[in-house]
């Protein structure tokens, strides 16, 4: 599995190594990790023309999915290529959106990644609102277990040789 990262137009520095680490950690979890990914950071110039062309939408947006066999003709459906699909995020509205949520850019990103990933195995809150709640309960577990320092999935004692001493007494 390989997750590639694209630019076009963009400027600001992305934060690679933690972007990929994360995207290979969701595609994992979520029983895809044997399937390719690739993200795009484009501008909000581009993401404006992404919607009005794919979406006939005005404006830009933070993450637009292209899952690799939708609308796909059934030779390219039936071959044996594990390819996700494309996920393209807005680097100019991820930076608002992070100062908006006082979230640091890399957080943001996360979670855009995380939402387009979902997006490509099927999730759609647009679909109405038991999907959304579905999308969101999936998007805060990742989360939430991926913030998890690794200490706290293991039990610690602590024993003060002192009150021991003292017990015994």
């Amino acid at each position: 599995m390989t997750t590639e990262l694209q630019y076009r137009n963009v400027t600001i520095p992305v934060p690679e190594q933690s972007v990929k680490h994360f995207a290979h950690w969701v595609l994992n979890k979520c029983g895809v990790g044997d399937h390719n990914l690739t993200i795009v950071f484009i501008d909000d110039a581009e993401m404006c023309w992404f919607n009005d062309h794919y979406r006939k939408k005005t404006g830009p947006t933070n993450v637009l999915s292209f899952p690799f066999a939708e609308g796909a003709d059934e030779i390219i459906k039936g071959l044996p290529i594990k390819e996700l699909g494309d996920i393209v995020i807005s680097i100019d509205t991820a930076i608002r959106e992070s100062i908006e949520y006082t979230q640091t850019v890399e957080e943001r990103l996360r979670w855009l990644v995380l939402h387009g990933i979902l997006h490509l195995l099927g999730y759609d809150h647009e679909r109405g609102p038991k999907d959304a709640r579905k999308m969101d309960n999936k998007e805060q577990k990742l989360l939430k277990e991926y913030s998890l320092p690794r200490s706290s999935h293991m039990p610690q004692l602590a024993i003060n040789v002192d009150h021991v001493a003292t017990i015994r007494q």
